[in-house]
């Protein structure tokens, strides 16, 4: 009889085990639109089936979009993420009680670019919707906006929304509150830069981004040509190659870059003291500047270069590394020759009346038809003020730049030949700091300007 009841007993145990772990793996959401190829991993595990339009997701699962491809997901809570094409999120949790007024969502995204519209928001004094990048976490206060990752940044767009940014990292302080029509940018490492205002027009440059784009065949890498940035910036190593309305695109960026636009907040000018002696020929910052160069594995040895054309002519860069106590008061503190590298210029006095240019050379490959500064290579400039130079440590090697403010930060905005490019110009005179943003070609590194 014992053998019997025990066989019994188990039976019922297992019975009732199994539909508790059906309940688990809860639908959280549909796929309300498909366009293309979206590939589905249930848990995050391969093999990846194909997504229809009604399929369920459910927390764990990972979306993936091909380069021709994109999808719209529906949540529980009427939240709504679009997600571009070339673009890979994870569902890492999603609790939702519409009686109690609670919810719990995170959401990552690996690659691309997604909007998502969260229209449910409940009172409490911490976001409890979170999106996280390989550089920042937003937490949602309030609506809409568009998360697109750069090489080592993330770029971070509201059209009506209330929205918590900082760095992934803990240990990196400095957070943000965008309010509506604004942008912020979070690099590797770093805080997120002063919330800058944007308009409608910038946004359509972003909304452009989800459509899908007849592409040239035979152009690109095995993931297909990657889409334009609306800074500029590129989307893996493979060179943009799209049509002419893609390139129109980006000649419209050009135009209306959000560094280029003379209201945004981005503009912090630098903070000069008075000459103390009639002799002194320079002005001294209440904290230092630094310019900082980093670039990605799209490219092998680039050089940050900083020239004054005018009065001093002065010319900083490896084969002049410079000084801090004398002219020109600024110091090149390494030459990184190899790819995915990080180089930074200190300056620590101005020379009043003199323009600075801040430009980058590609010296491992100087060919004047090379298109590789502006597609491939993944390069970037900052200025900041403030802060320290460190090791840099993670994906770069070389020198980086801890702390401190973000001032302005720059990425190539046309594929335009060349082997230097000019970044930005640093006026201490009025404080101005302006994004050249052109593609030029050097006779070599001695002759940059």
């Amino acid at each position: 009889m014992w053998p019997h009841l025990l066989i019994i007993v188990m039976f019922t145990g297992f019975c009732c085990l199994a539909p508790t772990s059906q309940v688990d793996a809860a639908v959280v959401g549909n796929f309300t639109e498909v366009e293309g190829r979206v590939d589905l991993l249930r848990g995050g595990k391969l093999p990846a089936v194909a997504a229809k339009v009604q399929d369920g997701v459910e927390a764990g699962d990972v979306v993936r979009t091909k380069s021709a491809s994109r999808a719209q997901l529906k949540f529980v809570d009427d939240t709504t993420m679009n997600i571009a094409p070339s673009s890979r999120v994870a569902i890492e949790e999603y609790m939702y009680d519409a009686a109690k007024g609670q919810r719990r969502a995170v959401m990552q995204v690996f690659m691309g670019l997604v909007e998502t519209t969260v229209t449910k928001i409940f009172p409490g004094k911490e976001p409890d919707f979170h999106l996280k990048t390989h550089t920042a976490i937003m937490g949602v206060r309030g609506t809409k906006w568009y998360a697109r990752l750069l090489p080592k940044a993330t770029e971070v767009y509201t059209e009506n929304s209330l929205l918590s940014v900082r760095n992934i990292f803990p240990e990196v302080a400095g957070e943000v509150l965008l309010k509506k029509l604004q942008y912020t940018l979070v690099g590797a490492n770093l805080p997120p830069t002063v919330p800058m205002d944007i308009t409608p027009d910038d946004l359509k440059l972003i909304q452009n981004l989800f459509r899908i784009q007849q592409q040239v065949s035979g152009a690109g890498g095995a993931g297909g040509p990657s889409q334009p940035s609306p800074t500029g910036a590129t989307m893996g190593a493979g060179k943009t190659t799209t049509v002419s309305q893609i390139t129109a695109l980006t000649q419209q960026t050009t135009q209306s870059n959000l560094v280029l636009n003379p209201t945004s907040a981005i503009y912090v000018p630098p903070t000069i003291t008075p000459v103390v002696s009639s002799t002194t020929t320079t002005s001294s910052v209440l904290a230092p500047f630094f310019i900082q160069m980093q670039w990605g594995s799209g490219a092998g040895d680039l050089d940050l270069h900083l020239t004054g054309p005018q009065s001093s002519r002065f010319h900083v860069y490896f084969g002049q590394m410079g000084s801090l106590t004398s002219q020109p008061y600024a110091l090149l503190h390494n030459d990184w020759l190899h790819p995915s590298g990080s180089e930074v210029i200190t300056v620590s006095q101005f020379n009043l009346g003199d323009v600075y240019r801040a430009s980058v050379y590609n010296y491992s490959n100087p060919s004047p038809t090379s298109t590789q500064l502006a597609t491939s290579s993944g390069v970037s400039l900052q200025v900041i003020k403030g802060g320290t130079v460190v090791d840099a440590s993670g994906a770069l090697n070389g020198k980086a730049v801890q702390g401190g403010t973000m001032v302005v930060t720059v990425t190539p905005t046309t594929a335009q030949a060349g082997n230097t490019w000019q970044a930005v110009e640093i006026n201490p005179t009025n404080g101005q700091i302006n994004p050249v943003n052109k593609i030029v070609n050097s006779a070599n590194s001695a002759s940059v300007q």
